[in-house]
């Protein structure tokens, strides 16, 4: 019976060492497979960090094309004010000079009138004068 015991428990112990490598095996597959996990996702950190950067640096320059435009819109404005009131400047000025213009039309039109009107008086005086020459004469 001692021999049969033996037997058993070295029939045991064997099966526990043949369960002891297996699992030893299945661990050595399962910390393969984590280790290629764990690059796996080193690889996507390392990626995700790349385009972080990426990401970054083209915001950086989106801020500074917004900027820029921002900039060339302020000075554009400036340039369109400064023109609206140069030319708002130059429309007085010739508005002025208009009404000057107008005013002294309207006293050469005046003047005209009454010349035209002092050549017809001297033209029927004329006209008088010769009338009374011819009856005379």
């Amino acid at each position: 019976m001692d021999r049969d015991l033996l037997t058993l428990v070295q029939q045991t112990v064997m099966d526990l060492i043949t369960d002891y490598n297996n699992m030893n095996s299945v661990l050595d597959q399962q910390r393969q497979q984590v280790s290629k996990v764990q690059e796996a996702v080193t690889g996507l950190e390392d990626h995700q960090l790349c385009e972080k950067v990426r990401l970054d640096k083209h915001e950086e320059g989106l801020d500074a094309l917004v900027q820029q435009q921002k900039e060339e819109r302020r000075t554009r404005k400036e340039e369109i004010e400064s023109i609206l009131k140069r030319l708002m400047s130059f429309e007085k000025r010739l508005s002025e000079r208009v009404q000057a213009l107008e005013e002294a039309r309207a006293k050469t039109d005046n003047k005209v009138e009454q010349l035209e009107h002092k050549v017809e008086q001297l033209d029927q005086e004329v006209k008088s004068q010769r009338m009374k020459d011819v009856k005379l004469g």
